[in-house]
C-alpha cells in the first residue's frame, strides 16, 4: 500500500478492535478488496464486513463472484488493477463523493437488506442442516 501512487486517498489503519473497526468502515468514502484469480469462486468473509457497513467498495482484480455480487447490488466498483484509467476513473468517483458528500445518508437498498438477511451465520447454518437432512431449501437472494 505504501507504493501506491495516489496515497492522497488511503489512510492506512493499524490492526483495531472489531468496534473500532466497523466505526472506521462505516466513516470511509470507499473500502478496497484485492483479489486474484484465487477468489474467483469463493466470497471471503471480509466481503460480508464490507457490505454490511454500507460503505461502497472498490474491488480489485476480481471478475468472479464477488465482482458479480458488487454489479449486481450496486455495491460500488470491480476494477482491474491494470487498467489504469477505469481505476483513475472509480478514485475520482470516490474523491467527488467525498466533496460533494453524496453518500451521507447510507441506508441499504432493499436488495442489499435481504442478502445481509439471507447470509446471516444463523441462515446459512439452517440451510446447510435442511440439505443434509434432505428437505427442500428456499434460497433467498
Amino acid at each position: 500500500m505504501k507504493a501506491f501512487p495516489v496515497q492522497e486517498v488511503i489512510d492506512l489503519v493499524p490492526v483495531v478492535p472489531q468496534s473500532e473497526a466497523t466505526r472506521l468502515m462505516r466513516e470511509s468514502d470507499a473500502l478496497m478488496l484485492f483479489h486474484d484469480p484465487r477468489f474467483e469462486r469463493y466470497l471471503p468473509g471480509k466481503l460480508y464486513e464490507y457490505i454490511a457497513s454500507g460503505t461502497s467498495i472498490v474491488l480489485l482484480d476480481d471478475q468472479g463472484e464477488s465482482a458479480q455480487l458488487i454489479d449486481e447490488l450496486g455495491l460500488g466498483w470491480s476494477v482491474r488493477c491494470a487498467d489504469e484509467r477505469r481505476l483513475e476513473s472509480v478514485l475520482d468517483q470516490v474523491l467527488a463523493r467525498h466533496d460533494s458528500h453524496a453518500e451521507s445518508a447510507r441506508a441499504h437498498s432493499d436488495s442489499v437488506s435481504a442478502w445481509l438477511d439471507a447470509h446471516t451465520r444463523r441462515q446459512l447454518v439452517e440451510r446447510f442442516i435442511a440439505l443434509l437432512e434432505g428437505e427442500s431449501v428456499t434460497h433467498r437472494s
